[in-house]
């Protein structure tokens, strides 16, 4: 009779395969579009003249002055993801095969998730949104410096619309409420992960499914079975385990 996989281990362990696999994908692309974007960025800085490149200079210093650490959180953001993520997969194949290395790793993604989630929250909502929004104005103003250029060179500056460097719907509030959601299901799903990882029940059920007994702990109840062993079939007046009687 073929053993039963234990139903919230394999649940578990199918959402881990699947969440990972779509953050790993996503963190990739993340990655990527960031490297791209850099070296784009930085192509562009090279070209223009030494006065030019003053003014993008000026620009940047807008959002270093006003969201401290941008490029070096980004950057380690990104990083964590994708090994958090691939620690994800990998623990969703052990849970998958019921393996205890499996459970661990899970319970240790799950902690890590929950640092990484709250330490992001902290940072998005103390300094990027509040300093993205200094950096708005800031772009405004610098915005205003080119096209009053442009006028002075008898130019007329193209329409203008409105900046929303933050992406989303442009509303703050609005924008910190849905970011707090998604991070608070992140942190729901790893804390819920971690705790039922760590429950005795949970590695009981793991080692029930892997053949241990109770009664011989450590041992494997088919390592008491050898495939190899010659069985034959014995005489209906041969008692069990010991010779046939002799005759008469």
């Amino acid at each position: 009779m073929a053993r039963k996989k234990p139903t919230a281990v394999l649940v578990f362990g199918i959402l881990n395969l699947v969440l990972g696999g779509l953050s790993l994908a996503g963190n990739l692309c993340c990655g990527l579009g960031f490297a791209m974007g850099y070296v784009a960025i930085r192509s562009v800085y090279q070209s223009v003249p030494p006065e030019g490149q003053k003014e993008l200079d000026d620009l940047w210093q807008a959002f270093a002055k006003n969201v401290p650490g941008l490029l070096p959180v980004m950057i380690g953001q990104v990083i964590v993801a994708l090994v958090l993520a691939v620690i994800q997969v990998v623990s969703g194949i052990g849970l998958v095969r019921v393996r205890g290395w499996g459970r661990w790793l899970c319970a240790t993604w799950g902690l890590l998730e929950i640092i990484l989630v709250i330490s992001t929250m902290f940072y998005q909502l103390t300094y990027f949104y509040p300093g993205l929004q200094k950096a708005t104005d800031d772009f405004e103003k610098w915005m205003d410096k080119q096209e009053e250029k442009q006028r002075k060179m008898g130019q007329a500056p193209p329409p203008r619309q409105k900046i929303n460097m933050g992406g989303g719907s442009g509303n703050v509030i609005a924008d910190n409420a849905v970011s707090i959601v998604f991070s608070g299901l992140y942190l729901a799903y790893g804390a819920l992960v971690f705790i039922f990882m760590v429950l005795p029940q949970t590695g009981k059920a793991i080692a029930r499914y892997n053949g241990l007994d109770e009664e011989f702990p450590g041992q494997r109840q088919d390592d008491f079975y050898d495939d190899d062993y010659q069985r034959r079939r014995r005489e209906l007046d041969q008692p069990p385990g010991g010779p046939a009687p002799p005759p008469g």
